[in-house]
């Protein structure tokens, strides 16, 4: 009788014992992966990370971080510009997205580029994995000077105070133009734009900088007599957007204000040259007015023909002496 007592208790010890094992033991999980993804322009580059496997050992929380190198190599010179940093991650499927400007203070680069870019994950489990960067299309970047002609720029503040402009916020610019007598002739107008628009730092963080939106050289076959609004003179309409980039972080996390307008800037010529150009531009940051997170320059983006979010009034115009 006692043995039978005592082999029945064994047996319940032995089942306590193995649930117990159950709850402590580590949970199942793969090697982590990464994801590394990036986009870049004549002024910042734009980083996505996506982590998955960082889960949970029997010692606790996986955590992880990255190191990023990113450099974009002059094809004229084979100077570098090279970006560093680190991003830390912790346990589940995890995503980090940020900007960067590449020269501090958003001045925008000014030779032609090849963009490369590696990431390292390091995590407490011992795992340590690279990548590369995938770029896609804007691995290449033509940031040389513009065509020969005259320069101009004009300011204006149509978007009132942006308060609340984050890091990642798509930022829009874009401009229309219309020759002013009907009596000119033909030509072809070569135009290269830009939109500044300066930020500052109110909670702290940082002195702030430029976000500089280049919006492109194009020239147009102007007929003789036209004073048409080129692209377009709807304010709303995808023509009337030829730029977008994603705010860069110029404030170390925290939010960045613009209070003062933009500043749109145009080189121009005339091939004859046959008349005075009126011009006009505008710029939207719709996160920071309280809009989904869009580029008005996505055909794509299922709120890019809302009035509300891209919907951006022009500025004064500007006459082209």
């Amino acid at each position: 009788m006692k043995q039978q007592k005592c082999t029945y208790y064994l047996a319940v010890l032995t089942v306590i014992i193995g649930m117990m094992l159950l709850l402590v033991s580590p949970a199942s999980a793969g090697p982590a992966t990464v994801l590394a993804t990036g986009s870049t322009n004549c002024s910042n580059v734009c980083l996505s990370f996506t982590v998955n496997g960082l889960t949970t050992s029997y010692n606790g929380p996986i955590t992880g971080s990255i190191h990023y190198i990113v450099t974009a190599t002059s094809t004229t010179n084979g100077s570098k510009i090279t970006l560093e940093g680190d991003v830390p991650f912790n346990n589940g499927d995890t995503t980090v997205s940020f900007c960067l400007p590449w020269i501090s203070g958003g001045v925008p680069l000014t030779d032609n580029y090849n963009v490369t870019g590696t990431a390292e994950l390091t995590t407490s489990d011992n795992q340590d994995i690279t990548v590369t960067i995938d770029f896609g299309s804007s691995n290449v970047l033509a940031c040389g000077p513009p065509p020969n002609g005259k320069t101009f720029s004009m300011s204006n503040s149509m978007e009132g105070d942006l308060a609340n402009i984050r890091p990642g916020d798509w930022i829009s610019g874009g401009y229309s133009f219309k020759f002013t007598s009907s009596s000119h002739a033909a030509t072809s107008y070569t135009v290269t734009t830009s939109v500044t628009l300066p930020v500052y730092c109110p909670d702290g963080g940082g002195p702030g900088g430029n976000i500089f939106i280049p919006l492109g050289t194009q020239t147009f076959s102007i007929a003789a007599g036209d004073t048409r609004w080129h692209r377009t003179g709807d304010q709303n309409s995808i023509l009337a957007w030829e730029g977008a980039v994603q705010a860069p972080d110029l404030c170390s996390g925290n939010r960045m204000r613009n209070q003062i307008g933009a500043t749109f800037t145009a080189t121009v010529s005339q091939d004859p040259h046959v008349d005075f150009v009126n011009w006009r531009f505008h710029y939207r940051d719709p996160a920071a007015k309280g809009k989904p997170n869009t580029n008005c320059t996505d055909a794509t983006d299922p709120n890019r023909n809302r009035a509300d979010v891209c919907g951006a009034s022009w500025s004064q115009t500007f006459r082209d002496p």
